[in-house]
């Protein structure tokens, strides 16, 4: 979703919340939940593995596009400094991107040490955090508010008891259909 305060106010978001658990309740699926979202959805935080394209649509070839054009934008350089810590296989590559200005919101995530403290094997790590904030803590309002309407009539307390098929219906599998029986 969308971060907008004024939505958020004004309780938009359960409305969604609602509108997509009557969907399913109908037998059809939702067409724009990301994975990392509907992973969230359903188990919370906790073994969560974000997928960096989740961050907004196709964000890397989107950024890889904009990035000249937006020289003061300091979220298209973070997420774009996020997909070059994924992208490269050199340590000290990865520590000096740390250390840039561009990812200075490490810190506001948790990770608070020295860019020295950080190896290639601690690399997915840092995107699964890096992930975890910007999919789902810059929209935890927004996330939090769907799941209040999705559970109005129940829906997320049993897509999270089967959370197979509670993938399956939140990804948009149309071979799933929710039945009394």
């Amino acid at each position: 979703p969308k971060h907008n305060v004024v939505a958020l106010m004004d309780d938009v978001y359960i409305a969604i919340g609602r509108i997509i658990g009557g969907a399913i309740i109908h037998g059809s699926s939702p067409l724009f939940l990301a994975p990392t979202i509907v992973e969230y959805l359903l188990g919370g935080l906790n073994g969560l593995q974000p997928h960096l394209d989740d961050v907004e649509g196709n964000a890397k070839n989107i950024l890889q596009q904009v990035y000249m054009f937006t020289f003061n934008c300091v979220w298209f350089k973070t997420v774009f400094s996020a997909f070059k810590i994924h992208d490269t296989s050199d340590e000290l590559r990865m520590q000096s991107l740390l250390d840039a200005e561009e990812l200075l919101c490490r810190f506001d995530c948790g990770l608070d040490k020295l860019s020295s403290s950080y190896s290639l094997s601690s690399k997915e790590d840092i995107i699964r955090i890096l992930g975890i904030h910007f999919i789902i803590l810059q929209k935890k309002a927004e996330i939090d508010q769907i799941s209040e309407g999705l559970d109005h009539q129940g829906v997320l307390t049993l897509l999270r008891q089967y959370p197979d098929y509670g993938r399956k219906l939140l990804l948009n599998d149309n071979l799933q259909v929710l039945t009394a029986s």
